[in-house]
């Protein structure tokens, strides 16, 4: 039996998932798969889901038609989109909020009866509308912050309670719906539902997601402060010990003489900034940079920086030193294993340049640099977030650029 009722609504739901599907991961053979999905469930929904009419209209049946019809949606998007299956459902349900939400704005404009006249030409005016708006609202939210990586089970689980109680309810509150008062107020309870249970899946989650991530960079940077500290201590006496092999050097044979004058050239030649701070930061991977033959050429003034906190430069250059060894480490050609860093005045501005060469592709996504340090378990990516957060502590700006495998990351700040 043919079913036009099914059909017309699958169509609108799958609509709406798409809109917040579209940025998700696609399997291979995409668009033949999204084809033969279509064709298998328009067969099945409209001659194998034959409730007639008279049949939905009970709350029970029709709330059941719904998670049937539903979870045949699902089904087609697992096999086109090539992701985490919590997440894929997650939009699913999703976009069955927005197509109830859209459903029950047109319920509200067919009350006037000039615009009921319109028929299906105004259903489908609206649908387009209303899908138009989510697709450039709530859609490019969900690709701006990449959801199909980062969702929650508990905020998907919150909200599709939400919409399954919202639309069981609604399924026995329409029964009763013989004025427009009580049609009006069924709506708007099902249109603040649907619109809770979006705002909880997705900005809510990205609100809390923030704080948690802003928690836990406060965290590593007051780590920073007592790394600071022993790096400052170690720095300090490292000056006192080669000062003092200097002085001893007559005293040792041959290649002693040559082992320790060594150590004395990697320690006795540090990184001067004119600012304390900026060169114990610099430094502290004096030994490190050595042995992976790798040069910091430093032009500028230190003291440009000298009105922002210790431990915030500490941090600041540190993770930067950190990212731009790692990025060297895989470049072959010696000439090219070299740290650029410049501190200069541009009119109110004070803008800090930092340039090294990459060998490797790098993957970049919400100002957030993927790297494979085994060290950062646990704080994956948190390298670029962190001089994030401390740039935007002073009102300043952090830019990322590439180009023909150089990489230039740059921060800027206001003069003080």
């Amino acid at each position: 039996m043919w079913n036009l009722g099914n059909l017309i609504f699958v169509v609108e739901l799958l609509f709406a998932e798409f809109i917040l599907l579209f940025n998700y991961p696609r399997k291979k053979y995409f668009f033949p798969r999204i084809i033969i999905g279509l064709i298998v469930l328009i067969l099945v929904v409209s001659f194998c889901v034959p409730f007639p009419e008279t049949l939905i209209a009970d709350p029970v049946i029709g709330f059941l038609r719904f998670i049937i019809l539903l979870g045949l949606s699902i089904l087609l998007m697992l096999f086109c989109f090539d992701g985490k299956g919590g997440a894929i459902i997650s939009g699913c349900i999703a976009g069955y909020a927005v197509q109830h939400l859209t459903y029950q704005i047109k319920t509200i404009l067919y009350i006037d009866d000039w615009i009921n006249s319109g028929g299906f030409l105004t259903e489908f005016l609206v649908f387009i509308i209303v899908y138009t708006i989510i697709f450039f609202t709530l859609g490019l939210f969900i690709r701006r912050h990449n959801y199909y990586e980062n969702y929650h089970k508990i905020f998907i689980i919150i909200s599709a309670i939400i919409i399954f109680v919202c639309v069981f309810i609604y399924r026995f509150a329409r029964l009763s719906a013989n004025d427009e008062i009580t049609t009006l107020c069924i709506a708007l309870y099902s249109i603040t539902c649907c619109s809770l249970a979006l705002a909880i899946q997705y900005i809510v989650y990205e609100m809390i997601s923030l704080q948690i991530s802003n928690k836990t960079l406060e965290t590593i940077i007051s780590q920073k402060e007592s790394q600071y500290e022993i790096s400052k201590q170690n720095m300090d006496l490292l000056n006192i010990k080669c000062h003092d092999l200097k002085h001893q050097l007559n005293h040792l044979n041959k290649e002693e003489q040559i082992e320790i004058q060594k150590v004395i050239d990697i320690y006795d030649n540090p990184v001067k900034t004119g600012f304390d701070v900026l060169d114990v930061t610099l430094n502290e991977k004096i030994k490190i940079l050595y042995d992976k033959g790798i040069k910091i050429n430093f032009t500028g003034d230190g003291k440009l920086l000298n009105w922002i906190n210790d431990v915030d430069i500490y941090s600041l250059f540190g993770n930067a030193l950190d990212n731009a060894i790692e990025a060297l480490d895989k470049v072959k050609e010696k000439k090219k294993k070299v740290i650029n860093i410049s501190l200069e005045s541009k009119g109110d501005l004070i803008l800090v340049t930092i340039m090294n060469y990459y060998a490797e592709a790098l993957k970049i996504g919400k100002s957030v640099i993927l790297t494979s340090k085994k060290y950062e378990q646990g704080f994956h990516g948190y390298g670029i977030k962190s001089m994030e957060y401390v740039v935007k502590k002073y009102n300043g700006h952090l830019n990322i650029y590439t180009n023909d495998n150089i990489f230039k990351l740059t921060f800027s700040f206001i003069k003080h």
